[in-house]
């Protein structure tokens, strides 16, 4: 799984090391806007990709962040707001986001 994981999280870092830097939103204003999105099937390979991701943006400024079930939705969109470029969302935990940023 690692293999295929890498194939397709490395273009994805890379586009955004090498990209437009994003614009943070202005100080109070609540926003979630991931520079990239990545859906899966299930939580463990939600979590799979999370770590594999984490391994190829270490020291690039690329924070990846995941969310998926089973696990507090506050603390997740904390995450999510904080900013970065890459998250990674079980299909099911996506609509809880919809709406919430």
């Amino acid at each position: 799984m690692p293999g295929k994981i890498l194939a397709f999280c490395f273009p994805i870092i890379s586009g955004l090391i090498t990209g437009q830097p994003a614009q943070r939103p202005p100080r109070g204003v609540r926003t979630v806007c991931p520079l990239a999105l990545v859906l899966s099937p299930t939580r463990e390979i939600s979590m799979q990709i999370h770590e594999e991701a984490k391994k190829v943006a270490c020291q690039t400024g690329v924070r990846v962040v995941v969310a998926y079930g089973r696990a507090p939705v506050n603390q997740q969109l904390r995450e999510l707001e904080r900013g970065g470029g890459h998250s990674c969302f079980n299909s099911r935990k996506t609509s809880r986001f919809v709406g919430k940023s």
